[in-house]
């Protein structure tokens, strides 16, 4: 009897040609195409980047590329070398700041946006100075002269300002004028004998007795020396006098130096009647008292003579 034999191929297990690339040398069917480095290389990564309130970015492919772009007040700086990306701020958000000036009373002032820009203006008499190198801006306002606020007179109540453009306003009385001028920024104040009360004095009165200069010409101000006294130190003329006024009395004492034997002869402005000009006493350091009446004009004398010291 013949022996059988088994036609149908035997199957036998695949053989691998590339123990690495997984390829099936019968069927010709790539069972694994990845290096072992490909495989030890493969780590989590993004295929979307989403950003809040915005659209995301997808990756359309495995090797696409992701490009940062810089906004305002951003600088993005890139290093192949460390393989670094630095996204840094420039301004903008720097240190607190305000977006609203209020002044009291006024209507605040808001910035229109973070890069606006907010100016100063100079009202009257205030002077605004800026310096770009301290970043300083200097407020200068007017030198106020010294003023006072408050009025005292004895025995009185004192008057007090009641603001810095308080006005003060005098009032006279008792014979008293006040006349202004807007133009000096004068107040004067007269007195008229005419138009005051009758007055009574219950102590004494009198005029400061003063010194004319003694010269050549002696000059005398009957304004501020209505009593008045001079020292002959030789031979002098006294001159007419100045502000004579109709009813005033002037008095002068003429006194000859330690030498004595002086003369003094006398301006148009002075009369003596028909006794005419008085011959001086010559003893030394004698005085003689000149009295005079004035009509406005003239100067109406007499004397006493022969006082000594």
């Amino acid at each position: 009897m013949p022996t059988l034999i088994n036609s149908k191929p035997r199957k036998t297990a695949p053989v691998l040609a590339d123990p690495i690339l997984g390829l099936d040398s019968e069927n010709n069917q790539v069972l694994r195409e990845m290096h072992i480095a490909d495989i030890l290389a493969l780590k989590n990564t993004f295929g979307t980047i989403a950003v809040a309130g915005q659209s995301s970015v997808v990756a359309d492919a495995s090797n696409d590329t992701l490009t940062l772009a810089a906004g305002s007040n951003i600088t993005i700086t890139t290093d192949a070398g460390t393989d670094t990306v630095t996204i840094a701020a420039t301004g903008g958000a720097g240190g607190n700041s305000f977006s609203n000036i209020a002044v009291a009373g006024q209507t605040a002032v808001a910035a229109d946006s973070s890069t606006d820009t907010l100016t100063l203006i100079a009202g009257t008499n205030i002077t605004l100075t800026t310096d770009a190198v301290a970043d300083s801006v200097t407020i200068t306002g007017p030198t106020l002269p010294n003023v006072f606020g408050t009025i005292a007179v004895a025995g009185q109540s004192n008057i007090v300002a009641d603001s810095t453009t308080d006005t003060l306003t005098v009032a006279v009385a008792g014979g008293l004028s006040a006349a202004t001028d807007a133009a000096t920024d004068t107040l004067t104040l007269s007195f008229n004998a005419a138009t005051a009360a009758p007055g009574l004095f219950t102590q004494q009165q009198n005029f400061q007795r003063a010194t004319l200069v003694d010269g050549a010409n002696i000059a005398w101000n009957l304004n501020t020396a209505q009593a008045a006294r001079v020292t002959l130190a030789g031979n002098r003329t006294l001159a007419n006098p100045t502000n004579m006024v109709d009813g005033g009395t002037y008095i002068l004492e003429v006194r000859q130096d330690a030498t004595g034997g002086r003369t003094l002869a006398f301006g148009s402005a002075y009369d003596w009647g028909a006794d005419g000009a008085p011959t001086l006493s010559t003893g030394a350091n004698v005085r003689d008292v000149l009295t005079f009446v004035s009509d406005g004009t003239k100067m109406q004398g007499s004397i006493k003579k022969g006082y000594t010291a």
